[in-house]
């Protein structure tokens, strides 16, 4: 029998990557290592850290930290976490600044090979616009290229330099409701206007991540069939009902293409696959399949690399090899994880929903097993997120509740990215009612499986999902209790601390009426809240707390000292997992 998962362990979390970059036969990614902020990598016999302290690789545009690396012929260009300056690293030398601390943000950098310049999203916090900016390698200002809209990312050139493609989107659209890919030339004098030409996507059609092919075919991400699929301007390479990739204002494109093949990682009904698509004929084959998550296939020096997750392993850098061989690792995420029987592959749930609809998530079993037993339902965030059945350790870890008897009910909720735009549309209007009914479903299903105590459930979540936790308790008697880590519960203020795309998000989630207040509370509440978030204010869910205990809810109220949204240090993490099973097993010591 496996012994509880102790919540330091968890609480050291995992290397996180990100950008994965492919240049000539060398590999590149950026990593954000527990204790040494987001640096740049480059893959040998041992993986090399290229950034040196303080320097740490993070781009603020839109408030994502990612999409802030770029190579080329060895050199490398990425934006200063601290400064938000763009910086030169050439082979054996240091940084060398490349933009001004003026206040401007840039992100999103491609190399203009043909005009010695580099080309990135800038922000202009000063005027709060947004541009695609050209930056000379070799000294001057950065010159304007592109204005015109709220929003800009994915400034990409062609292979023969001719051409520049972009993604652009306004309010009230979110970067997955409704872009355009749009094309310039670059070939023409800085003073003649011309205008840009949509290449695809608007009117209700969400386009992303375009990518040139070595033989300067242009593909990118749409969802045109209801689904992420990879798209020339002829049409889908491969029309598939499966999601490739992820929504998001800015990040890495989730395939590679090169002359023959286009390669990606594939998402649907819990499993995770490798697909090669041959461009000719459309034909997908599948190269490998996962219990958890694939993403950003880089075709590298005769094989793929690609991040890759499973239920046993967090997701690291890995290489699949021609030949049938096994795919190999070269960096993984974390040498401590428990014990490999608290690593089983979780049970993909597709739950019938109330109204007709279907739900979905992952169970994790307890260990030991037991039924009826425990659940903890863990709410998904908002809007677009998605989970996988790839291990992950941290605050929102499900072996952590598992290896204490627990049931763990992982949820990706109607409005959840990873199930065609219908189902990420189906929040719209619903939001505080649709996502809790879910949660609710789940619970039901599995009690009448059998899996589950229906006197001992609890919810949790974090942000946006502690908006569900909230409303979840408010409405229905299935939870005995619930955690909400800084929650979004006063959803006005919210939208204003968000980066700008968010600006109409509530207009689409809650539609015309707006959601009633908060009354009580059928279940206890524990309330976690960082003293320096800036996001959700300590004095907001502060005021929260006071008023639902004057409604005569049982509510907790736990502060941390130099936290923010999002729990940074692993002693922070420790305390607050120890804090809350303490709180469940009080909670569900009485019967109600």
């Amino acid at each position: 029998m496996s012994a509880s998962v102790p919540a330091r362990l968890l609480a050291a979390g995992t290397t996180e990557f990100s950008e994965l970059i492919a240049d000539g036969h060398d590999l590149y990614w950026v990593e954000d290592a527990p204790g040494h902020g987001r640096r740049l990598m480059r893959a040998g016999r041992t993986a090399e850290c290229l950034t040196p302290p303080p320097y740490t690789v993070e781009s603020h545009v839109y408030g994502g930290g990612v999409a802030a690396a770029t190579i080329a012929d060895g050199t490398a260009y990425f934006v200063d976490g601290a400064t938000q300056r763009v910086f030169r690293l050439a082979p054996g030398g240091a940084p060398e600044p490349l933009t001004c601390d003026d206040g401007r943000r840039y992100a999103d950098l491609t190399v203009d090979r043909t005009r010695d310049r580099l080309l990135a999203v800038c922000e202009d916090t000063a005027s709060s616009s947004i541009s695609i900016s050209a930056i000379p390698l070799y000294g001057g200002p950065p010159r304007t290229l592109v204005t015109g809209h709220d929003f800009l990312s994915a400034p990409r050139v062609s292979p023969d330099g001719s051409t520049l493609a972009y993604i652009a989107w306004d309010h009230p659209s979110m970067p997955w409701d409704s872009t355009g890919l749009y094309t310039v030339s670059l070939d023409r004098p800085p003073t003649e206007r011309q205008a840009a030409r949509l290449i695809a996507g608007g009117d209700g059609v969400a386009v992303r991540r375009p990518r040139w092919s070595p033989d300067g075919v242009l593909h990118f991400m749409s969802d045109r069939s209801g689904w992420w699929n990879i798209h020339t301007e002829s049409g889908p390479v491969a029309a598939m009902t499966v999601e490739m990739g992820e929504p998001g204002a800015i990040g890495a494109a989730p395939y590679d293409a090169n002359e023959r093949h286009v390669v990606t990682g594939a998402w649907s009904g819990g499993t995770g696959t490798l697909l090669r698509i041959d461009r000719a004929s459309g034909t997908a084959e599948v190269l490998l399949r996962t219990s958890g998550q694939i993403d950003q296939p880089r075709f590298a020096a005769g094989s793929i690399a690609y991040l890759g997750g499973s239920a046993g392993e967090p997701i690291g850098v890995w290489e699949h090899r021609p030949g049938g061989r096994p795919p190999r690792r070269l960096r993984r995420a974390t040498e401590q994880l428990p014990d490999r029987v608290l690593r089983a592959a979780p049970e993909s749930l597709s739950v019938p929903a109330r109204d007709g609809g279907t739900t979905h998530g992952y169970l994790y079993r307890p260990v030991p097993a037991r039924r009826p037993a425990p659940l903890v339902v863990m709410a998904r965030g908002w809007p677009a997120e998605m989970t996988t059945g790839t291990y992950r350790a941290g605050l929102t870890a499900p072996l952590f509740w598992a290896s204490r008897g627990y049931a763990v009910a992982d949820l990706n909720p109607r409005g959840s990215n990873g199930y065609g735009r219908h189902y990420r549309e189906a929040l719209n209007g619903r939001l505080g009612e649709l996502d809790v009914a879910d949660a609710v479903d789940v619970v039901r299903f599995l009690q009448a499986r059998g899996d589950v105590d229906p006197a001992r459930v609890v919810i949790r979540g974090c942000g946006a999902a502690g908006f569900t936790v909230l409303r979840a308790l408010n409405t229905d008697e299935v939870f005995a209790a619930g955690t909400a880590y800084h929650p979004w519960h006063d959803l006005d203020a919210l939208v204003s601390e968000l980066p700008g795309f968010y600006a109409h998000l509530l207009d689409r989630l809650t539609g015309a009426a707006p959601l009633p207040p908060l009354t009580g509370l059928h279940g206890s509440l524990l309330l976690v809240q960082g003293l320096a978030d800036q996001i959700t204010p300590a004095r907001r869910t502060e005021a929260l707390a006071d008023d639902l205990r004057s409604r005569g809810a049982e509510v907790e109220f736990m502060t941390l000292t130099g936290e923010g949204h999002g729990l940074a240090r692993p002693e922070a993490v420790a305390r607050c997992l120890e804090a809350e099973a303490a709180f469940y097993a009080k909670a569900l010591s009485t019967t109600r």
